[in-house]
């Protein structure tokens, strides 16, 4: 059975879906011999390991085999290669592809910024929206080194400040343009009313706090120190 399972898998590129109770045997029955069929076809591989099952087990079989294994560990930031959230969407930023690039700073946003425990979303969606046009705002001023949330950080510090007879935020987008991206996504917050600027402004840099208030996580994700085969194509 388990040899048929991982012939259709490799043999018909099919995705599969493994459930069972815990402790069942999905991960020793299945899924470690699906690894273990990877490795022997000298094939790369992205892995979730959350409980570092596949770290102890693998890591050494990896090295064995001329892998370059890049681990990812936010949870230990000592443990962690260099890992920048902005970086890809930079990348697609610069190639041109707008959209995309969008696209992937939305779902870094509704990472950071989600709340299940929030009963209206308005304030998290407006945080989020917030951040996309200052990461927009950023990618088209910024250098390379300044591309990383602790910037971004530094861009919500500036909101509500006097500049002239406004506001650093509100002249910074609107000399943008009230038709680029960055403006429409940060519009809604930068001409709310102070009461709601200031709780959009309270939960984005709440949320964001967690990833630039301690001091070794804030290092990890300032940089990515490793390159995909697939950005060199």
């Amino acid at each position: 059975m388990q040899n048929e399972l991982l012939g259709k898998l490799f043999q018909e590129n099919k995705n599969v879906i493994v459930e069972g109770g815990v402790n069942s045997g999905k991960t020793m029955n299945v899924l470690f011999p699906i690894v273990d069929s990877i490795i022997e076809r000298k094939e790369s591989l992205v892995v979730l390991d959350s409980k570092e099952e596949y770290l102890n087990k693998y890591y050494e079989k990896f090295y064995e085999n001329d892998y370059n294994t890049i681990v990812i560990n936010l949870r230990d930031p000592s443990s962690s290669e260099g890992w920048n959230p902005l970086f890809y969407p930079y990348e697609l930023f610069k190639s041109g592809d707008l959209d995309n690039a969008q696209a992937e700073i939305d779902r870094i946003g509704k990472t950071i910024f989600y709340d299940k425990k929030v009963l209206d979303p308005f304030w998290i969606d407006s945080a989020k929206d917030l951040f996309t046009g200052m990461c927009l705002g950023l990618f088209e001023d910024g250098t390379e080194e300044e591309i990383n949330l602790n910037s971004i950080n530094n861009m919500f510090n500036s909101i509500g400040k006097k500049f002239n007879d406004t506001t650093i935020d509100k002249a910074y987008f609107t000399s943008k343009g009230e038709n680029s991206a960055s403006y429409v996504y940060a519009s809604s917050t930068i001409l709310a009313p102070k009461e709601t600027k200031g709780g959009i402004l309270a939960t984005a840099k709440q949320k964001l706090r967690l990833y630039v208030s301690r001091e070794n996580l804030s290092k990890v994700l300032s940089k990515t120190i490793f390159t995909l085969l697939s950005d060199l194509n």
